[in-house]
């Protein structure tokens, strides 16, 4: 789970090791047998290549009774999920560039799958509302994403959500705008899941 409500950024444990399937050394052949897989459904897709250590089975039944059954059953997540990824796998073995696959989490009642052509890469976007219900797992993964903002209340909070989170770091101020931002803090914090 990511570090949501707080922030709403991940790759989390599912998109990591997706991620890690279509890297800069496994993108050239890994695209055509992950279309292959896709041609079924994305839950078996999901539980079909799953090399030791990748995932475990809780990773694996996670997506499947959370992602494409509980959490956004009005949405069509399932049929939305693997025809977004077979566009972006498509394209991105078109162009013969690996692929980055990132979930953000806002407010809006809406799952969408972006998929980006930038130079180095195809980068995968999948949008979602907040899930139904968030664990209570404590965040002990790092992930190699910081995010920088306008500080706020929930940032002091976030430590408190696992055991090695360390506090945000004040880089800057604001220095312009309405009299009571000038001087409030913007941070960095660097994310975590569970």
């Amino acid at each position: 789970m990511p570090s949501m409500p707080t922030y709403h950024v991940s790759k989390g444990t599912q998109f990591g090791y997706l991620e890690s399937q279509f890297d800069d050394a496994n993108f050239p052949t890994e695209y055509p047998a992950a279309l292959g897989r896709l041609q079924d459904s994305v839950a078996a897709a999901a539980a079909t290549h799953i090399p030791p250590g990748q995932l475990s089975q809780s990773d694996v039944n996670h997506f499947a009774d959370d992602w494409l059954g509980n959490w956004w059953p009005q949405l069509a997540v399932p049929d939305t999920l693997r025809a977004g990824f077979i566009e972006a796998i498509t394209h991105a073995q078109s162009v013969q560039k690996p692929m980055e696959v990132l979930w953000i989490c806002a407010l809006d009642q809406a799952f969408h799958v972006y998929y980006c052509e930038g130079p180095r890469q195809v980068t995968v976007i999948v949008f979602t509302p907040p899930p139904a219900r968030h664990t209570t797992d404590q965040l002990d993964k790092a992930e190699k994403i910081w995010v920088v903002k306008l500080g706020d209340q929930f940032d002091t909070q976030y430590p408190s959500k696992g055991p090695n989170i360390p506090a945000p770091v004040t880089v800057a101020q604001v220095t312009t705008g309405s009299p009571g931002m000038v001087g409030r803090p913007i941070i960095k914090q660097q994310l975590f899941h569970a």
